[in-house]
């Protein structure tokens, strides 16, 4: 027994390695191949965003590709189409341009000959408007052509209209004449309808 201890005696191990350090010239290889992966996913999804216009040889052999009749007729119908887009996109503005200054006018008609009473009983004309109930005679507006219309709340109401069963018999200069079950009564300026 005693001489397989003496023959584990005599066998050298083999020596081990110092643990190996990281030397700066692995770390500079580690930093460049990041660089260059970073790079290469860069170009292939999408290379930052913008693409760079087709150059002047690239758009001169697609259209030296194409038949000289087809790019021809391909033209002329972009520029008809394009024609006829601007055309009437300038007639819509054009349209929409005279309906804006028609209401204008109109506004600008009828709140110059609009006259309100105030809870005082001051008549004060323009377009000063008073909050008040929905069924109020606020004003009664001349549209320049003798036909008058009476403000009542936010609608507006001329001869032979109803509001809540209540019939507009005739609109005066300074009243409204309603017909309630086969009564008559004015309304002033300022006063309720009902």
């Amino acid at each position: 027994m005693m001489e397989s201890r003496k023959s584990e005696e005599g066998v050298s191990r083999p020596k081990q390695k110092p643990a190996r350090q990281i030397g700066m010239k692995q770390f500079l290889f580690v930093g460049i191949g990041i660089v260059v992966a970073i790079a290469l996913a860069l170009l292939l999804f999408g290379g930052g965003g913008r693409k760079k216009p087709a150059t002047a040889r690239r758009a001169r052999t697609d259209s030296l590709s194409e038949s000289g009749s087809t790019r021809r007729s391909r033209r002329a119908t972009a520029r008809r189409t394009a024609r006829a887009s601007v055309s009437r996109r300038e007639d819509n503005r054009a349209r929409r341009r005279e309906e804006r200054l028609q209401r204008k006018k109109d506004d600008t008609r009828a709140s110059a000959r609009r006259t309100s009473r105030s809870s005082s009983g001051s008549s004060t004309s323009g377009g000063t408007r008073v909050t008040s109930s929905p069924n109020e005679l606020r004003a009664i507006i001349d549209d320049g052509t003798g036909a008058r219309t009476a403000l009542v709340g936010e609608r507006r109401l001329r001869a032979g209209d109803d509001i809540e069963g209540r019939r507009i018999v005739e609109v005066s200069g300074d009243g409204v004449k309603v017909e309630y079950r086969q009564s008559t009564y004015t309304v002033k300026v300022g006063q309720k309808v009902y």
